[in-house]
């Protein structure tokens, strides 16, 4: 006979595996039925906030340099104290369209507040935020602009990791899995997740944010905060699909680094008030615990049942995983689509319980969590 505790393990499992093949099925109908929206072209407004990006300003200049411009557009950069040669790899004009560089006050600091500088100035009702370090295709801007309807507020886009070394195939995997979730979420009518490397919002939308100081004194998830805001307003909220308005980002240098980004996500989580969002959170935490647990268990007594229900938590991951690089195009390797379900769980936890005690930095700033 079998003790209760590893049946309910296997039944666990049994559904985690069910879920995640009902997760890859919704988002795929969801992106079907996500392409066939009417074209509307309004003027847009491009802000991007950097802080000492000196490597990355050239390449993503020389993709904005390929877009379709209206003549109405223009592009608001914003530099948040940079100690490099950040500014001087801005060009001082783009074949007339209009580009614009702010120098943030002594007295402002921080992500937020430079977006908030780009929202003063803006002239267009559709704003799109884009982080610095981004790679574009030449039909990004075209594939967005589209997408901006009158009735919407939010704007999901996508986000794919680009690099070829260790960490760059640990992070893709892991945000293939983060990007099903987001398209999942999207389907499901309550988005629990976007980046703000490539976002699009209203100009009303977020001043109003700004305007109620909603949580704008936390360094962190200008992104998540803005989603959070826009569910509790009730704004309608949307996630493009299309493979040319994906934004790619270069994948971490190092673990180090890679687990200093997972540190400095995590510090806002105590701030997080969607209970969606929230419990998502808390399900991936207690699954990824009960993975680790079979697998203990497994160690302890070889049978079927614990053979069947480490499978069954590996197979989920990896349905997840395998759909979301599809939707991304990204190319795995197998051997990291293989064992990534393995390390997951692993990395999930100790970003967890780590992320209790350490206060994260960015760009050699603390991040203000308080």
């Amino acid at each position: 006979m079998y003790a209760l505790p590893d049946i309910l393990l296997l039944i666990i499992a049994l559904l985690a595996f069910a879920a995640a093949c009902h997760m890859s099925f919704r988002s795929i109908r969801f992106l079907k039925h996500a392409e066939q929206k009417d074209i509307i072209s309004p003027a847009v407004t491009v802000i991007i906030p950097f802080r000492n990006e000196e490597k990355n300003l050239p390449e993503l200049m020389r993709c904005l340099a390929l877009q379709q411009w209206f003549a109405e557009d223009e592009i608001i950069l914003v530099n948040d104290h940079s100690a490099d040669g950040s500014v001087d790899c801005i060009p001082t004009n783009m074949d007339g369209l209009s580009l614009q560089l702010i120098q943030l006050e002594n007295s402002q600091t921080g992500k937020k507040q430079a977006i908030k500088a780009a929202i003063a100035l803006a002239k267009n009702h559709w704003l799109i935020q884009l982080d610095a370090d981004v790679y574009l295709n030449q039909n990004w801007l075209a594939s967005v602009r589209k997408h901006l309807h009158p009735d919407l507020s939010l704007l999901i886009g996508l986000v794919r990791i680009k690099g070829r070394n260790i960490v760059a195939g640990v992070e893709s995997c892991e945000n293939a899995l983060t990007q099903i979730t987001a398209v999942y979420s999207a389907a499901m009518g309550s988005p629990i997740l976007c980046s703000g490397a490539n976002l699009a919002y209203t100009r009303p939308f977020i001043q109003s944010l700004y305007d109620r100081n909603y949580k704008t004194h936390i360094s962190s998830g200008d992104d998540q905060f803005l989603l959070e805001f826009a569910k509790k307003h009730h704004r309608k909220i949307s996630l493009i699909a299309e493979k040319n308005a994906i934004a790619e980002v270069q994948a971490n240098s190092s673990f180090g680094a890679f687990f200093s980004q997972k540190f400095r996500w995590a510090s806002k989580s105590s701030h997080i008030d969607d209970q969606n969002t929230l419990s998502a959170g808390l399900l991936v935490v207690a699954l990824c615990s009960l993975f680790i647990m079979s697998v203990v268990r497994l160690t302890q007594e070889m049978s079927w049942l614990a053979v069947a229900t480490c499978l069954l938590f590996w197979a989920a991951q990896l349905v997840i995983v395998a759909q979301g690089s599809r939707i991304l195009a990204t190319r795995l390797r197998p051997g990291f689509l293989l064992l990534f379900p393995i390390v997951y769980p692993v990395i999930v936890l100790v970003v967890s319980i780590l992320s209790l005690f350490i206060r994260p930095q960015w760009k050699g700033r603390k991040i203000r969590i308080r």
